[in-house]
């Protein structure tokens, strides 16, 4: 955490960070704009969030809309002001597949950082034949929780077929949503501060051919299994909330 501020009156902004949509390069522009926390889910019910949801500018972690709500609400009377990243589903997704690809990549002591179970997965993906759209399919479904549908997830809930109206009354509780890559409007209503486009941290190197999630034996499994986060997608573009469209 940054230096510690007096406590304030003043909105504490909140960003839901949704793994691979570019959170780590927005946490990064929040730090040298001012103080706050991230990865928050490492500090749930310490003292140390109680002083944090009282004196920062910003909280972030990947903590999910409803739990994060029900944690911070209690610590401070500040006004909240919730902001989040969604992304392509299909690129999301092969993001987060490619990542844990890639993990091992980065030496052990990187790689040793994670759980048996995280480490497992990577030795997974990395002896498959991810040019096989049926073992990147197999995997995606042996591992679905981890995969599957997690951007609504973190926006929405763990419970699944939300509807357009459920969906954009959710939306509508988000200060703004960052959609896709360009990050600078979200992160100058965080900020106040008028901001060039960050450089992206964080970004994985591609382990694998990654058009393999765009073959049409993916995109039926996904339009299946992954379709609360093709819905809410598909309803935060319509909303036209923030920035453009991932390209």
């Amino acid at each position: 955490m940054n230096h510690i501020k007096p406590p304030t009156n003043r909105p504490l902004n909140l960003l839901v960070h949704i793994p691979k949509t570019a959170g780590t390069t927005a946490n990064a522009v929040l730090r040298a704009h001012g103080p706050g926390t991230k990865h928050i889910e490492r500090i749930l019910g310490k003292p140390r969030l109680a002083r944090a949801a009282q004196h920062s500018d910003w909280l972030s972690g990947h903590v999910p809309y409803e739990r994060m709500r029900d944690v911070v609400t209690p610590l401070t009377p500040r006004p909240l002001r919730w902001f989040t990243i969604l992304r392509d589903p299909v690129l999301q997704i092969a993001s987060h597949y490619n990542w844990w690809f890639e993990v091992y990549a980065r030496g052990p002591h990187s790689f040793f950082r994670y759980g048996r179970y995280f480490r497992d997965l990577s030795r997974q993906i990395r002896a498959a034949d991810n040019t096989n759209p049926a073992q990147v399919i197999a995997i995606l479904d042996e591992h679905g929780p981890l995969f599957l549908n997690q951007q609504s997830k973190f926006v929405l809930s763990p419970r699944r077929g939300w509807n357009d109206a459920q969906i954009a009354a959710r939306l509508a509780e988000f200060d703004t949503i960052a959609l896709g890559s360009d990050l600078a409007p979200m992160l100058e209503a965080m900020t106040g501060a008028p901001l060039p486009p960050p450089p992206r941290r964080n970004v994985a190197r591609q382990g694998f051919d990654r058009a393999v999630f765009g073959s049409p034996q993916i995109a039926e499994y996904l339009a299946e299994s992954h379709g609360d986060d093709i819905a809410l997608w598909r309803n935060a573009n319509a909303a036209g909330d923030t920035v453009k469209a991932e390209r």
